[in-house]
């Protein structure tokens, strides 16, 4: 029993709930947004269906194109590149420079999946004309670059057309 004297005592509920709620909805907030879109490349572009990969190499001039470089049809080389990109990598604004490389990813169905392919002078980056890119790009993991090094390593030297 409680007597008329004592003041009542007031459980925090109300208060506890009511602070719980913010500090939720603040959390969310925070975690919208830095959470950016993201995009697997390998997967959005199939792939693990690759059957060989074509490289061509921009060459300057008074029209910039691209030329046959590399053709690797190993399935091993292109079931690890398939594996390095089957990460969810996220998207970001286009470099402002024109790829060095074009890679195109010809699929078991005959389909072909191009990328476009590293900056001279920056960073690397991967892009492409499919959907999926939302008009964006992604930083190809680190591992990626080492294969794409070790595979423009192998060309042989009279495929090299830079500077024509």
């Amino acid at each position: 029993m409680r007597r008329q004297s004592e003041p009542r005592r007031r459980i925090p509920w109300a208060r506890l709930l009511a602070l719980g709620l913010l500090l939720g909805w603040a959390l969310a907030a925070d975690g919208c947004r830095q959470a950016r879109p993201t995009v697997n490349v390998s997967r959005q572009a199939n792939l693990v269906q690759a059957a060989q990969l074509q490289i061509e190499q921009r060459v300057t001039g008074p029209q910039p194109r691209y030329v046959p470089l590399l053709a690797v049809d190993d399935p091993v080389v292109l079931s690890n590149l398939s594996t390095l990109l089957d990460v969810d990598l996220p998207l970001g604004p286009l470099a402002d420079c024109l790829p060095r490389y074009r890679l195109n990813f010809v699929l078991t169905t005959g389909a072909v999946q191009v990328l476009d392919y590293y900056c001279d002078g920056q960073a690397s980056f991967l892009h492409g004309q499919q959907d999926f890119w939302h008009g964006q790009q992604v930083q190809p993991p680190a591992a990626f670059d080492a294969a794409m090094r070790e595979l423009l390593g192998r060309q042989p030297p009279a495929l090299t057309m830079s500077g024509q």
